[in-house]
């Protein structure tokens, strides 16, 4: 099977202060910026598998609803033949 995904981008929030005057005089800046995430070898193989794992547990959920729907159909009442 195979995956893909996008990581989204990192925000980056900068603020300038500059005073003069003893703090009489002040000017604040801010600026944000939208950096590509770089994304390690290790955080890829974290994230394959949790999807793994959520795969897994869907997984599991439809076998327990096959396993349930069958055991429901088969459990008759018990039959003596004497």
């Amino acid at each position: 099977m195979k995956a893909t995904f996008s990581v989204a981008e990192d925000m980056y929030i900068w603020q300038k202060q500059k005073s003069t005057w003893g703090g009489l005089f002040q000017k604040d800046t801010q600026e944000i910026r939208y950096l590509p995430h770089t994304i390690t070898i290790d955080e890829a193989e974290v994230l394959m598998n949790f999807f793994d794992m959520v795969a897994l547990s869907k997984y599991e959920m439809y076998l327990r609803t096959f396993i349930n729907s069958t055991q429901a159909v088969e459990t008759k009442a018990p039959v003596f033949l004497y």
